[in-house]
């Protein structure tokens, strides 16, 4: 089941150097990754709107955006708790998320230099404008959702869009089942009621050097209960779905294991992305069917694990088969017969 909370409002998530044009606010999507559950009664989960809000806190706030919205009125240059700036205020409209009612309060704070510009302003009129994102969080028990533009522009011409680039990371992203999009959002490693943050540190190991770690003060940067064994926690979201991974004293860690297919559900759809070559060379294929397709033979095949998979060739033969740590070839259970390769 998918876990992505998609709102009916769509703020423009772009790079830094990235601008794109939005003209209504009924256009712009934004996708919260929320892998718990968000409901309870009329009310979200407090855990449900404190993982939406520091995923907001980690990908949006800085973002600059291009957008069209219709202000109820514009207050007079003055101070404000961000500084001198004229404020344009957006009340509404309510949204339904996940069915409950969540209602939106913007707050647009314009350079005091755009006095001029704004000096037509009559009120309940679309206004468009650039700035950047300062503030972006849910409160009152995931009922409002707050938006903060600060640095606005009005009435500027749109800079023309750059081709899409990837990003230094996305680029070393290796291909297969490791091209996924891993964020870290924390990591408590201790005993007992004696533990640390160690987030920063399991991040650069997984998100940027992507090498293996271990479970001990010298990989993780700290010992928060010497002489005694220690393990971690760690929370992160993986293509916008919550995991969490527990791990114990000195045991390693491959960064592989965090963007590899996390259950069966993510193997199978993976799976139908990929295409093998069988122990004699032929090439196959794995179908939405619940068959492999090839040339010379089709059997059935469904996941079990997030490493394991079963086939069942007909006429009581069946096994289960096992994927090595890479997802790059999957071996009959109990020996190295029928092995099964990816093609990149």
């Amino acid at each position: 089941m998918k876990t992505l909370l998609t709102l009916l409002l769509t703020i423009p998530l772009l790079a830094a150097a990235q601008i794109r044009p939005i003209t209504m606010l009924d256009q712009i999507k934004a996708e919260l990754p929320i892998g718990l559950a968000l409901r309870k009664g009329k009310h979200w989960q407090p855990q449900a709107v404190a993982l939406a809000n520091a995923t907001l806190k980690e990908t949006v706030i800085g973002r600059p955006v291009a957008m069209t919205l219709k202000f109820n009125r514009i207050d007079a240059p003055g101070n404000t708790s961000r500084g001198p700036a004229i404020v344009g205020h957006v009340e509404g409209p309510f949204m339904q998320v996940n069915g409950i009612r969540v209602e939106l309060r913007i707050h647009v704070y314009f350079e005091s230099t755009q006095l001029n510009r704004l000096a037509s302003f009559s009120g309940r009129q679309d206004l468009r404008f650039h700035g950047k994102i300062a503030r972006a969080d849910f409160s009152d028990n995931g009922g409002v959702l707050n938006l903060d533009f600060v640095e606005a522009r009005a009435g500027e011409p749109d800079p023309p869009e750059p081709p899409a680039t990837r990003s230094v990371a996305e680029a070393a992203m290796p291909a297969g089942p490791f091209a996924a999009r891993v964020r870290i959002l924390s990591a408590i490693y201790g005993s007992g009621g004696r533990t640390v943050d160690v987030t920063a540190r399991v991040r650069e190991h997984v998100e940027v050097k992507r090498q293996m770690f271990s479970v001990t003060p010298e990989s993780l940067g700290a010992d928060p209960a010497p002489g005694q064994q220690k393990n971690v926690t760690i929370k992160y979201l993986k293509d916008g779905k919550s995991r969490e991974q527990h791990r114990t004293h000195t045991e390693n860690i491959l960064w592989e294991g965090f963007y590899a297919p996390q259950d069966a559900e993510e193997l199978s759809t993976w799976l139908l992305t990929v295409k093998w070559k069988g122990p004699q060379g032929e090439e196959f294929t794995f179908g939405k069917d619940g068959r492999l397709r090839s040339k010379t033979y089709y059997p059935a095949w469904r996941a079990v694990a997030q490493n394991k998979i079963f086939l069942d060739w007909g006429g009581g033969t069946a096994f289960e088969a096992h994927f090595d740590w890479k997802w790059s070839s999957f071996t009959e259970q109990g020996g190295m017969r029928n092995k099964f390769t990816r093609i990149d």
